[in-house]
């Protein structure tokens, strides 16, 4: 089953189970995979904003994060 033929197909409710299920963790791949090539350019452009705006023109090497918790989780 080729991922185009589902993307072009008229109604997902006309698929069985296993098409879906196979629909399903193809998109979940596909998705893990440009986060992953993508996040890091998003974080480290939220970085530089953030370093021009307190006047600071360094390029940053590295960046820590920490959580915080609140009484409904961590942020």
């Amino acid at each position: 089953m080729e991922l185009q033929r589902l993307v072009t197909a008229p109604a997902l409710d006309t698929l069985d189970d296993e098409e879906l299920l196979r629909l399903y963790q193809e998109i979940g791949r596909i998705l893990r995979e440009r986060g992953e090539r993508e996040l890091p350019a998003v974080v480290l452009e939220a970085i530089r904003e953030v370093l021009t705006e307190n006047g600071d023109t360094r390029e940053p090497v590295q960046a820590a994060f920490a959580t915080t918790k609140w009484d409904n989780g961590y942020f």
